[in-house]
């Protein structure tokens, strides 16, 4: 994922993910739903279907992306919307790539980078990037993330970025704390927010 900060009322997030689903019980990891409001909008999406052997069968168009509300029928005046789409493709294994790019209206947070969110399946490379202007204070938080963010600087911009590669799928474990096998994740917030987490150098 990565995150631009063009100012405090436009910042631009690319969201892309590629899934090899190797059996039916991976299926719910094999299409995509993002959430959006006046807010926070999805400028563009783009996704394929290929097999086993890389070659492509699908790709997505704009008309099956389905446009639903967030939130009950009965509540016709909040905005809150989703965006959902899978191939619903049933012959294993298979890769999935989607590629959502949004402009969110306000810095108030970012979201969480957690890239292995759930039990059952492996990560072969995961990678936060974000990008703010000189002297933008932002802050951010690790949890077992081994050492610091990559730094760099980008025209007139400051660059952080977290990766994580080669991770193995994790299983539950009966009476163990949720966040006994937590893997790495991080969160970050732009300046003038509340909370406890670390100030970047």
């Amino acid at each position: 994922m990565t995150v631009k900060v063009i100012d405090s009322r436009d910042v631009r997030y690319t969201h892309k993910v590629v899934v090899t689903v190797l059996n039916e019980s991976g299926d719910r990891f094999g299409g995509f739903y993002h959430s959006y409001d006046k807010y926070r909008e999805i400028k563009d999406v783009s996704g394929s279907l290929y097999d086993a052997q890389g070659n492509q069968l699908r790709k997505l168009k704009q008309g099956d992306v389905r446009d639903l509300s967030a939130v009950s029928d009965m509540s016709l005046m909040d905005d809150n919307r989703v965006k959902t789409h899978n191939f619903y493709h049933k012959v294993y294994p298979y890769t999935v790539a989607y590629e959502v790019e949004y402009r969110h209206r306000f810095t108030a947070y970012f979201p969480p980078w957690v890239p292995q969110g759930a039990n059952q399946y492996a990560v072969q490379q995961s990678k936060l990037e974000i990008s703010v202007p000189e002297g933008y204070d932002l802050r951010y938080r690790q949890f077992r993330y081994p050492g610091q963010p990559a730094m760099r600087t980008e025209k007139s911009n400051k660059v952080m970025t977290w990766e994580v590669k080669d991770m193995p799928a994790m299983t539950a474990e009966p009476f163990s704390a949720p966040c006994a096998s937590a893997p790495p994740s991080s969160t970050s917030r732009p300046p003038n927010s509340h909370g406890r987490i670390m100030k970047a150098a």
